[in-house]
């Protein structure tokens, strides 16, 4: 089982490196950097997609973030 803050710290991890990493180009070439944003992107896109699967359910008002 995931913890609960997992999901959240993934999230913000993803978008900050990701976005930080298409921004500043840290990389000696642009696929190299759009590859490494991209997959920080993606991380936070499937850790987002987690927590609205995870902690929803057919009778609640949930997820709450």
């Amino acid at each position: 089982m995931v913890q609960q803050s997992t999901p959240y710290a993934l999230t913000g991890l993803g978008l900050v490196v990701g976005l930080m990493t298409l921004l500043f180009e840290p990389f000696s070439t642009p696929i190299v950097n759009h590859f490494v944003g991209g997959l920080f992107l993606a991380i936070a896109t499937a850790s987002v997609a987690y927590m609205i699967v995870a902690f929803s359910g057919p009778d609640e008002r949930r997820p709450d973030f």
